[in-house]
């Protein structure tokens, strides 16, 4: 911050040229100051060159603003929103707003503030035609979807994005099958098997997306709560045969044990739910994966996993509990932590549907989790060659 001082401390007419300079990737000093989470230099910068410096985006067309909502920064969201409120609802090259990036980022207290205080678009989709339900299901935050939710209804649940996809869907993308129990909660036993037939662009079920992605507790839910394995999609593939042109044996077996079965009484579906559970446990050999079902829980109708997976709701940091009250804060708002930003990736020729259905569907539109090395991608390049240095200066 000293030397920060005196590179720029003087007049505002000698020092705007050179705070405004970015680099090769369009980062700022200002966002490099918020990446790194350093909240009194950013506001120091904040207050001294303002609105202009705030709205200098990076060649992804992020601002500031963005990278803060990630982070749950929210000391430096009420400052920055008083230059220019508008901010809020900027959007960056792939269409997502600040209250997009806090969503990805777990972080309910950011986006409750961004909703309710700074007066952010709710509603607003990305350009993929993704909401924050649509983006809280692929991310798996329970907590979140449960707020969005209590404000916008159960009719949220079946709007769909560009590709047809809903949240459900999302939800067994992702394999959270926390979010798909609060999600069918809201229909009845007759109505689940009718939504969980639903199908995206390529004719996929939701059944079929947990089923690319070898996500079985995910489809054991769904096949306990009304879901069709015989549903074909637009290929002619089944859930099961996808599993097994995707080499997913344990979920093969799954699907094709729920073959033309008839409805069974509660009783007995739960028995039989964990002996499905034991037979797959015993097919496995060697520690499990975080992907992998241990135990049924009778309680909740949901799995427990021996680890997180990794869209799975991560500790809250935002003071808020998981029922969207306020409750004790976890941790102050001046403890600004560098998290692993996640972004939303349009790019045209990876979403190009080139061979079978196997494919992945792309519903998230790539949701990537930013390590260090592709920083320099959104135009954060600055973060890392500063974190350089300081490692060399340390270890002299």
């Amino acid at each position: 911050m000293r030397a920060l001082e005196l590179l720029i401390g003087e007049s505002l007419k000698s020092t705007l040229t050179c705070a405004m300079t970015r680099d090769i990737n369009g980062t700022s000093i200002l966002m490099a100051a918020v990446a790194r989470g350093d909240t009194d230099m950013a506001i120091w910068l904040l207050k001294k060159f303002g609105k202009q410096l705030a709205l200098l985006e990076n060649t992804s067309k992020m601002l500031p603003i963005h990278v803060a909502a990630a982070q749950g920064n929210m000391e430096f969201l009420r400052a920055a929103i008083k230059f220019d409120n508008q901010m809020v609802n900027a959007r960056d090259e792939f269409g997502c707003t600040p209250c997009v990036y806090a969503v990805q980022g777990g972080c309910l207290g950011t986006v409750r503030f961004l909703v309710e205080k700074a007066r952010s678009e709710m509603g607003s989709v990305s350009n993929r035609g993704q909401s924050l339900l649509h983006i809280a299901c692929l991310c798996g935050h329970e907590h979140i979807v449960r707020w969005i939710l209590s404000r916008s209804g159960t009719d949220a649940i079946l709007w769909t994005t560009n590709d047809r996809a809903n949240a459900i869907h999302c939800a067994a993308y992702a394999g959270s099958v926390q979010v798909l129990s609060q999600l069918l909660n809201a229909f009845g036993k007759k109505k689940r098997h009718y939504v969980m037939s639903l199908r995206d662009s390529r004719g996929n079920t939701p059944l079929h997306l947990a089923a690319m992605n070898n996500h079985l507790d995910a489809a054991l839910f769904m096949l306990e709560n009304g879901a069709d394995p015989a549903l074909i999609n637009s290929n002619g593939h089944s859930a099961q045969s996808i599993a097994a042109l995707r080499h997913h044996r344990e979920m093969e077996r799954l699907v094709a044990s729920y073959q033309g079965k008839k409805r069974k009484s509660k009783s007995k579906k739960k028995a039989q739910s964990m002996h499905d559970l034991s037979q797959i446990a015993s097919l496995q050999s060697g520690p499990l994966s975080p992907g992998q079902v241990t135990s049924y829980s009778s309680n909740t109708a949901g799995f427990e996993t021996i680890e997180r997976r990794a869209f799975s709701p991560r500790e809250l940091s935002s003071g808020y509990s998981s029922n969207g009250d306020a409750a004790e804060t976890i941790k102050s708002e001046a403890e600004i932590v560098r998290h692993r930003l996640r972004f939303i990736e349009d790019h045209v020729d990876s979403l190009r549907d080139t061979g079978a259905q196997t494919d992945m569907d792309l519903l998230k539109t790539h949701v990537k989790v930013l390590d260090d090395k592709t920083w320099a991608g959104l135009g954060l390049s600055a973060v890392e060659q500063i974190d350089r240095v300081l490692d060399e200066l340390e270890f002299e």
